[in-house]
């Protein structure tokens, strides 16, 4: 049934099997929404829509009813686009377990694909309508991993080879779903499985560790369906493997844990290739490629380094494919307007499509989510990308460039650990912190985006560490394990003055800071992995107090002012708080304990002219606790289902409230004086990772790579 995003009313409503519209507004989010109910669906429809630069169809969907249900209560301003691609044709949702590998295949003119999944089960899909094909495919029990996919016609039949996590390697006819041979190997876990059919014979080849992390591994070969077991090198340094056709012959493509390819005939089992030692790390990946009717293979090794050969000759072709910080976890080959390409699906879950004559990416990058497999498949006459996720969805990309009007506001690159608001120009605007380092800006109102600051940190956890100097807004960053921070100019996205180390020359890793005014003057807090607090006077540019070590590991902090004294809240490994006078930078009283597991978002206020905090933890409990008096304040918060990630709190409606977000994609408002939930659940589409409460009745929320600013209408 066809339903397009005019229809809103079948889009919220229908059941999503059936709504299969075939736009990026269903398609996004699809293994998410497909089992929620309509009205928190419609929620998120509605932020796809706005991710994906389109206001008025988020609106839209907003506006439209659901049976039974009341009006929505927020709408979507506008959200970041970092992690949807108008380019996704379609999302098969296989189901619960991560997809190690997606396989297509021709099957009577029709493209189709052969899934692998974590619950031991391969399937078969239509790639064109996305409906499933034929029964599962059992490949032992539930704890079994089918870990590889390898697809291929014998006899005229379309068969598929699988392999996992146990001894097995398994033959099926896929015409009927039925396996047609079982073979056995000495070792557990396959590290990659390839298969070829030339000169009237089919062969399957895999590479094994023996338990998935150790160097020992080995190689085998079959005759399929069920023909003899060729030879094959005994070498335990043996790490991927690939097959290809030479002379119209099988052969296969081995690449070794010290960096050299091997290739030999299937059918012989003798070398007829040189091994070069072209890595000099071992190799990760060997992926087939024909160029100009000649067998090629591309291979990757762990230091990043990607190299052509010629099968032929055994000779390296030209420069290096990537520059080794690209990273590359999985290549597949691809023609493209008769131009070999290759498909490059990168650590950081970005694909590129390379030109590999000219070694250039020919389209923007895909940003697709955690993904653990990449193959081509041409369907409708075009080349698409073939993803397996970990969200247990296969999803089809189309490999063409973005439209050069494209309406997304960009996002971070990576996943974003802290949120704050900072003053510029006289205005609030969101400064969002990712886990590389990097700082993005946005105006709240129209999500215009400002600067953007890669800082020399390994994240940028900005939560508590903004402040004004010069009247100019600042931001303190920690980089990597050294102990060290600085202090960014988030105005000019610069660097100001050389970085510090905590002190007394200690180079302890910064685990938490936070920056508090002292006698009127920017300071920054820093606590350290050895218990350490250590206070440095951002104007002076000085150390001006530290405290003894102790035994705690802090995690979180947070300032607070008390009877007009700046103090310092602290959350220890464990999950115990720890006041501190930033006067003396001693501790006050006795820890407040009540968490069971570490906390992990901190945030300070007044309730009755009193100071507060409010804490998030873990054990997914919120909880409110008297600083005066050093005690938890009412029964926790308990309604999260995962570790609660984030606090604000604000005034929404004229009630003040707290705000929570959290693992379980949602974020919810508390009465701050009841703790009573005020309205429905928010849903997301990634981990709530920031919130803030802003002006106007509305708030700044950070999930996954993306923000989104929603205001409140009810």
């Amino acid at each position: 049934m066809l339903i397009m995003t005019e229809d809103t009313t079948a889009l919220v409503n229908d059941d999503p099997r059936r709504v299969r519209d075939r736009t990026p507004v269903h398609q996004a989010s699809y293994a998410l929404h497909r089992d929620l109910a309509p009205w928190r669906r419609r929620q998120i429809l509605a932020l796809d829509a706005a991710r994906l630069g389109d206001r008025a169809l988020s609106a839209r969907i907003l506006a439209t009813p659901v049976p039974g249900e009341p009006d929505a209560e927020w709408t979507v301003d506008w959200a970041t686009g970092a992690q949807v691609d108008p380019r996704l044709r379609a999302t098969i949702p296989v189901g619960p377990h991560s997809v190690e590998a997606a396989t297509p295949i021709m099957i009577e003119g029709r493209p189709h694909i052969v899934s692998g999944d974590q619950g031991g089960t391969a399937f078969l899909w239509d790639a064109t309508t996305g409906e499933r094909v034929g029964g599962p495919m059992r490949c032992g029990d539930d704890e079994t991993w089918v870990k590889a996919v390898a697809t291929l016609e014998i006899d005229g039949r379309p068969h598929a080879v699988t392999a996992g996590t146990d001894e097995f390697v398994r033959v099926w006819d896929l015409t009927a779903c039925k396996r047609v041979a079982t073979y056995e190997s000495p070792f557990r876990w396959v590290e990659s499985l390839a298969a070829v059919a030339a000169g009237g014979r089919a062969y399957a080849v895999a590479s094994y560790t023996n338990d998935g992390a150790t160097n020992e591994g080995l190689i085998r070969c079959w005759g399929l369906p069920a023909g003899a077991t060729p030879d094959c090198p005994d070498d335990e340094e043996l790490a991927a493997v690939a097959a290809v056709v030479i002379d119209g012959r099988p052969h296969a493509v081995a690449g070794f844990r010290d960096g050299a390819v091997l290739v030999w005939d299937m059918a012989t089992g003798a070398p007829t290739r040189r091994r070069p030692r072209g890595h000099d790390t071992a190799v990760n990946t060997v992926t087939p490629v024909v160029i100009d009717d000649r067998p090629h293979a591309i291979t990757t090794a762990r230091d990043g380094t990607a190299f052509l050969w010629d099968l032929t000759t055994g000779d390296q072709v030209g420069a290096p494919l990537l520059d080794p910080s690209e990273r590359a976890s999985r290549i597949a080959a691809v023609d493209l307007d008769g131009r070999a390409h290759a498909l490059v699906l990168r650590r950081d879950n970005t694909l590129a499509l390379l030109d590999l004559d000219t070694r250039r990416e020919v389209i923007e990058r895909l940003s697709l989510g955690p993904a653990e497999s990449v193959a081509a498949a041409v369907i409708d006459g075009r080349p698409h990308a073939v993803v397996g996720h970990s969200d247990g969805t296969v999803r089809i990309w189309a490999l063409r460039p973005l439209p050069a009007d494209d309406p997304r506001i960009p996002g971070h690159r990576q996943m974003i650990e802290s949120m704050a608001t900072v003053d510029l120009d006289g205005r609030p605007h969101i400064a969002a912190g990712a886990f590389d380092g990097s700082i993005r800006i946005w105006d709240p109102v129209t999500g215009a985006p400002g600067a953007t600051l890669k800082t020399d940190g390994l994240s940028a956890d900005i939560t508590h560490a903004t402040f004004r100097l010069d009247g100019r807004p600042h931001a303190v960053i920690t980089e990597g394990s050294s102990g060290t921070a600085a202090v960014w100019d988030l105005a000019s996205g610069a660097r100001v003055g050389d970085p510090f180390t905590t002190g007394s020359g200690h180079r302890t890793s910064i685990s938490a800071l936070a920056t508090v005014t002292i006698d009127g003057r920017p300071h920054a807090a820093l606590c350290t992995f050895n218990g350490g607090l250590y206070l440095w006077d951002l104007a002076a540019r000085r150390w001006v107090g530290e405290s003894s070590d102790s035994d705690e590991y802090w995690q979180q902090a947070a300032p607070v002012e008390i009877d007009g004294r700046p103090h310092l809240v602290t959350a220890a490994l464990g999950g115990a708080l720890r006041l501190w006078d930033l006067t003396t930078c001693g501790p006050v009283g006795d820890p407040l304990t009540g968490h069971d597991a570490s906390v992990s978002t901190i945030t300070t206020t007044t309730v009755d002219g009193r100071p507060h905090a409010v804490t998030g933890s873990s054990d997914q409990t919120v909880r409110l606790w008297d600083l005066t008096t050093g005690t938890q304040v009412g029964d926790p918060v308990t309604a999260h289902e995962w570790e609660v990630n984030a606090v604000a709190v604000g005034t929404l409606g004229g009630r003040r409230v707290i705000a929570t977000g959290g693992d379980d994609h949602t974020v919810r408002l508390w009465d701050l004086a009841t703790r009573e939930q005020v309205g429905r659940d928010l849903n997301f589409t990634w981990k709530v990772f920031g919130v803030e409460i802003l002006p106007d009745d509305r708030i700044a929320v950070a999930f996954g790579q993306e923000v989104a600013v929603l205001t409140r209408t009810a």
